[in-house]
């Protein structure tokens, strides 16, 4: 059975606003980081690998127990450092307890159903190692933030105050970027 590397997200829940986060994303030939089809603005929460049988149960989890949100983000993007010798941009999110619970529940989900192994055919291995990782970045350590990319220079564009983002199962691959989970 097929393993699926995925991320238990919360992406903004309007155009407006996934537009808004695109817009700050780093640019390389005029093409943004972030789009709204295969390279996902979003707020990661857990991510883990599962068998693909288990991939329904965690979409029944995260509908029946997690509820859109309203987020305060940071006014200013973050510069994290080096990342495989370009430098990330971040948009840090504040810690609410609102978040933070989501967070713990999505965390619950990763000790259920995560296999300790991720999928080595999508990932790189900079990307699979933040996964084996995850756990010691959670909890009082956990840092919410939308990654807005890797090398270039960062917007200089205000970002948005607040935003409602929603729960979302997506697709975790190369260089941590996410995509929509496809049903078929």
């Amino acid at each position: 059975m097929k393993t699926l590397d995925i991320v238990i997200a919360m992406v903004p829940s309007n155009a407006s606003d996934m537009e808004a986060i695109i817009s700050l994303s780093t640019k390389e030939e005029d093409i943004p980081y972030l789009n709204r089809l295969d390279r996902i603005p979003h707020l990661t929460l857990s991510m883990l690998s599962v068998k693909e049988d288990g991939l329904s149960m965690v979409r029944t989890y995260v509908s029946d127990r997690m509820s859109p949100m309203v987020i305060q983000l940071n006014d200013s993007i973050t510069v994290i450092g080096e990342s495989g010798g370009s430098v990330l941009y971040w948009l840090e999110c504040e810690r609410s307890e609102e978040l933070l619970y989501a967070h713990a529940m999505a965390m619950e989900m990763r000790k259920t159903l995560h296999i300790e192994q991720p999928s080595s055919d999508s990932l790189s291995p900079g990307c699979a190692k933040w996964m084996q990782a995850f756990e010691d970045h959670s909890g009082e350590y956990y840092k919410p933030h939308f990654t807005l990319g890797k090398g270039g220079e960062a917007s200089k564009e205000k970002p948005p105050k607040q935003m409602v983002l929603v729960p979302e199962v997506l697709l975790l691959y190369d260089n941590c970027l996410c995509r929509r989970i496809s049903d078929s």
